[in-house]
């Protein structure tokens, strides 16, 4: 019998400890994101968003494709459903992993923090995509530089991410008093950031409208799927939730934040 650890009515998979902190970025927070997305996904856009980054490349099964902060694992099972290629996702939560592993079986996903990628990644990659999971790199330069000893010489890399387009620094989102976005990309520095650390980049993509109306929408699914969420998590956790994607929401409608993605080519590659 799966052991269940109780704490004010949990009911996410594994129980949490009781001391465990209400975060969206946990394995909570993305189950219960995923009651209000159409299916496990803990970036905007859903599948709509994962069409937009591959829209044009060619589908090759048998392309090595990477998956930075790859979450509870449905954005790389898509990928490889819709023959972009073989996936490998990777993620420095270990029960996300774990999740991942059990429910889409045909990926691999690997427990590790992306700046130690290099060490326990054993091939390269043909193509490296990162769906809202840039942003919570401490360190984005070490990250780059990491990510550039594992593609191929005409490896391809797409940061679908949010922006900051001015002011959000100033007055982040916070959640148990850290930011909840802490380093939302700068578009004006983004090109220097990738020079200096192994890519070349490629083309911006803004797709602010779009991230508006993605979290107005899931503003109103939340809202929407109150019970579902109240009987499957903390007390107090379906208030949490509401509250950050409100703000953020709040934040993208008033110019603060927007969203864009980034596509570049590893430093070796052939424009």
């Amino acid at each position: 019998m799966r052991k269940l650890y109780t704490v004010r009515g949990l009911r996410i998979g594994r129980k949490l400890m009781a001391d465990t902190p209400i975060e969206m970025n946990s394995l909570a927070g993305k189950k219960a994101l995923s009651l209000v997305r159409e299916a496990d996904y803990a970036h905007a856009g859903d599948s709509e968003a994962i069409d937009m980054v591959f829209k044009k490349l060619p589908r090759d099964p048998s392309a090595k494709v990477l998956d930075v902060g790859s979450g509870l694992g449905a954005t790389a099972d898509y990928i490889r459903q819709q023959g972009w290629g073989e996936v490998t996702g990777i993620d420095r939560s270990h029960p996300s992993v774990i999740y991942a592993n059990e429910h889409y079986k045909r990926c691999n996903f690997i427990h590790t923090d992306v700046v130690d990628s290099s060490l326990v990644l054993k091939e390269r990659f043909d193509l490296l995509v990162s769906f809202n999971a840039f942003y919570a790199f401490d360190d984005q330069a070490a990250a780059l530089q990491t990510l550039s000893h594992v593609a191929s010489h005409e490896s391809k890399f797409a940061i679908f991410d949010y922006v900051d387009r001015g002011g959000y620094a100033s007055n982040p989102i916070m959640e148990n008093g850290k930011p909840f976005l802490p380093n939302p990309l700068r578009l004006d520095k983004i090109e220097r950031l990738l020079a200096e650390n192994g890519w070349r980049l490629f083309t911006i993509e803004p797709l602010h409208p779009h991230f508006a109306d993605w979290y107005g929408k899931l503003v109103e699914r939340t809202k929407d799927a109150e019970e579902a969420i109240k009987e499957s998590t903390p007390e107090g956790f379906y208030e949490h939730m509401l509250s950050l994607y409100t703000q953020l929401h709040d934040a993208i409608a008033d110019n603060r934040l927007g969203g864009a993605i980034v596509r570049a080519v590893h430093g070796k590659a052939q424009l």
